[in-house]
Formats: structure tokens, sequence, C-alpha cells
């Protein structure tokens, strides 16, 4: 039988102009609309025992839009995108097709000369050993607001999947993830959830 011991909430960070154009995100501001939504994201959430926050600007808004106290942590940052960042995705397609290609079919592959899936990877794997340690000191859930990359990654440590299946999740601007610690082991539980107006985010 398995027992919950916590609950992480993966909140990805408000949308961008980036965001809206298909581009590589650099170190962009969020739209300030979407902060007003984050606002109203805050009345959804259960009781936060202890927050984190990517050290991307955008990430930080939107957790400063939630009216909530975050530690900053770097093991929660976007991929490193390189030479890539803040250039539009059909732009990079054109000048480095087979770059792009690459990239997206294997994990390994750095075409940009930043950061490869398996050191994303490898650090959302060291974000969910420490939350763990953290599970069962209080009663509330822990909150990460991050990136789509980082979410991804968490998703398929979770579930044990391999990292050629990065691409097959959707993760939305606003939305939440949820993770459960169990009896020694990372459960997904929801995946893209996004508050109606009445609608809580409670346990399940």
């Amino acid at each position: 039988m398995e027992i919950t011991l916590g609950r992480l909430l993966l909140l990805r960070h408000a949308p961008t102009p980036a965001t809206r154009r298909r581009a590589f995100p650099a170190d962009e501001e969020a739209e300030e609309e979407a902060l007003s939504r984050a606002a109203e994201l805050r009345d959804s959430l259960p009781p936060i025992e202890v927050a984190f926050v990517s050290p991307a600007r955008r990430a930080r808004q939107t957790a400063a839009a939630l009216g909530i106290d975050a530690v900053t942590e770097p093991l929660l940052a976007e991929a490193d995108f390189g030479a890539w960042a803040g250039r539009p995705f059909e732009e990079v397609v054109r000048e480095d097709p087979l770059g792009v290609k690459g990239w997206l079919e294997d994990p390994s592959a750095r075409p940009h000369g930043g950061e490869s899936l398996e050191e994303l990877a490898a650090r959302a794997s060291a974000f969910l050993d420490k939350v763990a340690s953290l599970m069962g000191e209080g009663k509330g859930a822990v909150l990460a607001v991050t990136h789509s990359g980082f979410v991804r990654a968490a998703c398929l440590k979770a579930i044990g999947a391999p990292l050629t299946s990065f691409w097959k999740i959707g993760v939305e601007p606003l939305s939440v993830t949820e993770l459960a610690w169990t009896t020694g082991a990372w459960a997904l539980v929801r995946l893209n959830w996004a508050p109606g107006r009445r609608e809580r985010l409670e346990a399940v």
C-alpha cells in the first residue's frame, strides 16, 4: 500500500512575449495581464509549506504575483539554450535544421552550446531528491515556480519514462503539475491543471 507523504506543485511561470512568438526563452519579463491571472491562482492552491522559485525574472515575477515568499533555487532554471536564446524557433530551424533535429531527437545533444536535456534532467532529479528529504515534516505542499522544460523532466523522472519522451508532454503557462511523494517514490497526480472560478486544488 502506497502512502502519500507529501505533495509537490510545479507551477509554470506566466507567459512572456517569447512564449507568444514561439521563441527560445531568454531572461524576459512576464506579461502584465498574465501576472494578474497568476494572482487569482493563489486562492486555488492548498496551504504551502515552503516555496521555491527559478532564478529567471519571469518566474520570480510569477511568484511575487502569487504573494508567496519563495526561495530562489538554481536547480529550477529552464534549460540553457545557448546561442538560440531569444530567437524564434522557425528562424533557428531555417539556419540550423540539422542541429535542431539532433537536439529534438538526442537528449545528449547541445548544438546551441548551452545545456542538453540530459543535464536538465539531472537538475530535475536533484531537485526532486531535495524535496523528498523535506516530505513529511509539515502539513502543507511544496510549491516550485519553474519552466516547461523542467516540468517535463520532473514528470518523466516520476513515471520512470525515458528522456526520448520529453517532447510528448505539453505544459501550459500558469498550469500546475502535481507530484506526490509516496513510500520512497514519486508519482504523477495531475498534469496541466488550471483552476476554474470556484475550483480548488484538493488532495486526492
